[in-house]
């Protein structure tokens, strides 16, 4: 890491953009703890993944622009980096902010031309100083163009329909077998089910025969269907289902079987 002077960079949350910002954390982390964040003057990447190099199990993404969650005082010169170490402990700390309708005074503390050393928050009665996890050990070289390449639904070999009401089903099904960490992906004669050992649930008619795949469980179930919306369509590639809602996308790895 390239040291620099100290470089303070501020900006101001409302409460409504605190919350916004704590609930992606919090979706995030229903894929790892570690929450990682990339900021520049118009967006805001924010990820989340199991796995490292071309080998990654799960990966979850919020693509915002900036000014709606944060509103820095100057335009930032470059790109800053900021690692979540602990994504449910940052949430539950940060979230008591919530209970005051107060502005807040924030700012990224940078030694290192790229990293942020701590993310500083305060109000008129409470200051909160985060500190910014290792870089050495986190996945960071992931970026938007990136992103939206690796989800080009052109790409993709199909896709189905997914009803809000069959993946909740899906959900309370794979409570049965809470020793098993994977879900099958079955199509034959042309209607595709999920299942896992001990049952198995239709979800639509499809094109597609004859194929039957894995993932895993936990990652899947981390899903968030949008408020209002009653579907969602997941698409899927060689090595991984894509399920892409307005500006986040989930993927997960597959494993084919059959």
């Amino acid at each position: 890491m390239a040291k620099t002077e100290t470089v303070n960079h501020l900006f101001t949350m409302t409460n409504e953009q605190l919350k916004n910002f704590l609930d992606k954390i919090k979706d995030l982390v229903s894929i790892d703890e570690e929450v990682l964040l990339k900021v520049d003057n118009d967006n805001i990447l924010m990820y989340s993944l199991v796995g490292e190099k071309k080998n990654v199990n799960a990966f979850k993404s919020f693509i915002i622009k900036t000014d709606e969650l944060f509103t820095f005082k100057e335009e930032l010169t470059t790109q800053m980096k900021f690692i979540i170490p602990n994504g449910k402990k940052f949430d539950s700390n940060v979230r008591n902010f919530l209970d005051y309708q107060e502005k807040l005074d924030c700012k990224f503390v940078m030694n290192d031309a790229e990293y942020a050393d701590t993310f500083f928050i305060k109000n008129k009665f409470l200051k909160l100083n985060n500190i910014g996890g290792d870089p050495r050990g986190a996945t960071l070289n992931i970026d938007i163009e990136q992103i939206k390449d690796a989800i080009d639904k052109n790409k993709a070999d199909f896709k189905f329909v997914l009803p809000k009401d069959v993946f909740d089903k899906i959900k309370k099904m794979s409570k049965i077998e809470v020793d098993n960490d994977i879900l099958y992906l079955n199509i034959k004669n042309k209607t595709l089910t999920i299942a896992e050992n001990a049952w198995e649930l239709t979800v639509c008619e499809i094109e597609e025969d004859g194929l039957s795949i894995t993932f895993p469980k936990k990652y899947f179930n981390s899903l968030q269907i949008p408020d209002g919306k009653t579907e969602v369509e997941v698409f899927v590639f060689d090595s991984f289902l894509l399920v892409d809602n307005e500006n986040t996308s989930l993927l997960v790895a597959l494993e084919l079987t059959l």
